[in-house]
């Protein structure tokens, strides 16, 4: 057990100074402008197809609520934006659509580019293959959301009745608990997508599926500690002043980009490995 733990390590060490070495900075970069333009868009797309399916304001709310634990918890302003993407639903067109759409795309084009790095894939996928692809991670990424969503909806009906709360009380609040599983299993399907269907070379789940965990774990990490950044440290208001939310949003966004691409460094480490024994 500790001998598979300190290779690990030594995997996690490796992948961390390939991706420097494949310029995994400049990368997460790129992905934190992709990202920042295209997260709206898609939460507006998301909740467009959400009202088709279900037109409930109490279903919008807490899928909004659902959507703003996927950053730090003192960013106020995401609540704001996303409640203006629920009401501004209806007055999205099919050309505008069509062009929110587009943006989107890009974010998921760069995301496999920065993979097939750490993967050393050196032949690329065909023009239209590649934004087949995109469209289609994105339809698994609404699919796992979605199924998210609805699986929370549920809790929040059963926790109506009297019956849970009792058998919780004085413990835990179950429901607290189960939106946990449900906020951390949801990054986890998401980054085992990326790291499955975006390299443009052969992959197995047995391989990516440790590199999956590590990157879920250390995102949850990272999130956690950035919410504890900005709640107990306020000198970097006074030096951002107005600009402070822009900087906070796009400082998260760089950071998680960066832990995926370590995570498919580390995947792609770890299969090199596991096919050399």
């Amino acid at each position: 057990m500790i001998k598979k733990l300190l290779s690990i390590c030594k995997i996690y060490g490796i992948a961390i100074k390939n991706t420097f070495d494949d310029e995994g900075t400049t990368k997460a970069a790129a992905l934190s402008f992709y990202a920042f333009f295209s997260l709206f868009p898609l939460i507006l797309i998301f909740f467009s197809i959400l009202g088709f399916i279900v037109d409930s304001p109490d279903i919008s709310r807490k899928a909004a609520l659902f959507l703003k634990d996927f950053f730090p918890a003192s960013i106020s302003s995401i609540e704001r934006s996303i409640a203006y993407s629920i009401n501004s639903k209806h007055k999205l067109g099919v050309i505008g659509f069509l062009i929110l759409l587009s943006s989107a795309v890009y974010f998921f084009t760069a995301l496999e580019e920065a993979i097939n790095k750490a993967w050393k894939v050196k032949s690329e996928r065909h023009f239209i293959r590649k934004k087949f692809l995109s469209f289609a991670i994105m339809f698994i990424a609404g699919i796992i959301l979605l199924t998210s969503i609805s699986s929370m909806s549920f809790i929040y009906m059963l926790s109506g009745f009297t019956i849970i709360p009792d058998l919780v009380n004085g413990i835990f609040p179950m429901q607290d608990l189960i939106y946990e599983i449900l906020t951390s299993l949801t990054s986890f399907l998401l980054f085992l997508s990326f790291y499955k269907f975006l390299p443009n070379t052969q992959v197995t789940f047995r391989e990516i599926l440790p590199g999956t965990m590590i990157t879920a774990l250390m995102w949850e990490i990272l999130l956690n500690g950035f919410t504890f950044f900005i709640r107990s440290f306020t000198d970097y208001k006074v030096l951002y002043g107005p600009v402070t939310t822009l900087i906070t949003i796009l400082s998260w966004i760089y950071v998680s980009c960066f832990i995926i691409i370590i995570g498919a460094e580390f995947c792609s480490e770890y299969a090199r490995e596991k096919r050399e024994r």
